[in-house]
C-alpha cells in the first residue's frame, strides 16, 4: 500500500439476514437476525436488525448468543452504539474486549444492513500504563481508548464515518486527560501527550489535495482541515484548562509535505 500501510484495513463478513430462529427471549415481531463471525473464527456472535417504528428498520443490536435477555450493544440508523464489552479468546485465555460498532446503511424495509465492527482492544491488558493499576482506574473512570475506523479512508462514502471516529478518539483523549490531571495526579509538573491523527491524514491525503492533483482533491484538502479542526478541540480543552503559571507547547515529530504527484 502507499507509504507502507496497508489497503485491506478491514475484513468484510457476509452473513444473510433471516427470521429469528431457535431463540429462548422474544424479540420484535419484525426482527431479522444475522450471525457473525468474530475473533478470528473463535467467536460467533448475532446481530438483530429492528424497527422502533415496527415497520421502518433503523436499529442494529449485537447478541452474545440466542438466550441474552440484553444486546451487548445497540448502534442507530447512522450512529455509533457505546462501548461494548465482550470476551474473547487470545493464547489461550479468555479476556475481557471492548469495540464499538457503527450502523453504516440500513435499507428500511429490512433488505439489508452493513455494520461497522470496530478493533477490539484487551482491556485487561494494562501492562503499558504506570504506575500498576492506574490503567483499570483510567479505563473505570472514562472507559476504553477505541480504535477509528481506518477503513474510511478507502471509501469515498465512508470518509465521514472516519472523521466521526476520530473525533471520538479526541474525546477519550480529553476525558483521559482530564481525568490524570485532576483526580489521578493533581500535582503533576509535566503533562505530555501525542495526538497522531494528523500524521495520518498528512499520509493518507496530503499528495492528493493540492489543485488537479485527483479528481477530488477538494475533498482531500477538506478532510485534513476537518482533522486539524478535530485537534484544535483538543487544544482547546488544554487551553481554557490550564492556569497562567502553566506554559503550553505544541510540536509536531515532524514536518509534512506534499511529495511530486
Amino acid at each position: 500500500g502507499t507509504n507502507g500501510l496497508k489497503t485491506d484495513d478491514a475484513d468484510e463478513i457476509i452473513s444473510p439476514l433471516k427470521e429469528p430462529e431457535n431463540w429462548s427471549i422474544t424479540l420484535p415481531a419484525e426482527a431479522k437476525c444475522a450471525m457473525i463471525i468474530l475473533n478470528n473464527g473463535r467467536v460467533r456472535r448475532y446481530a438483530v436488525l429492528t424497527a422502533s417504528d415496527g415497520i421502518h428498520y433503523d436499529i442494529v443490536s449485537i447478541y452474545k448468543n440466542r438466550s441474552s435477555e440484553k444486546p451487548l450493544g445497540v448502534a442507530k440508523a447512522h450512529g455509533w452504539s457505546e462501548a461494548i464489552y465482550d470476551t474473547y479468546e487470545y493464547e489461550g485465555e479468555q479476556v475481557k474486549v471492548s469495540y464499538i460498532i457503527r450502523a453504516m446503511n440500513i435499507a428500511e424495509d429490512g433488505s439489508f444492513a452493513e455494520v461497522f465492527i470496530s478493533h477490539a482492544i484487551n482491556v485487561e491488558d494494562t501492562r503499558f500504563m504506570y504506575p500498576a493499576g492506574i490503567g483499570e482506574k483510567l479505563y473505570e473512570a472514562v472507559g476504553p481508548m477505541l480504535p477509528f475506523c481506518k477503513f474510511g479512508r478507502h471509501r469515498s462514502d465512508c470518509a465521514d464515518v472516519l472523521l466521526e471516529s476520530i473525533d471520538m478518539l479526541h474525546d477519550w483523549h480529553i476525558n483521559a486527560s482530564r481525568w490524570l490531571m485532576d483526580v489521578a495526579c493533581p500535582d503533576w509538573d509535566l503533562f505530555y501527550i501525542h495526538l497522531h491523527s494528523m500524521d495520518f491524514y498528512n499520509h493518507w491525503y496530503l499528495n492528493f489535495s493540492l489543485l488537479g492533483s485527483c479528481d477530488n482533491w477538494a475533498d482531500n484538502q477538506a478532510a485534513i482541515d476537518a482533522c486539524y479542526e478535530i485537534n484544535d478541540k483538543y487544544i482547546g480543552f488544554v487551553l481554557e484548562h490550564m492556569d497562567e503559571n502553566t506554559s503550553v507547547f505544541i510540536t509536531s515529530d515532524h514536518g509534512a509535505v506534499p511529495a511530486t504527484v
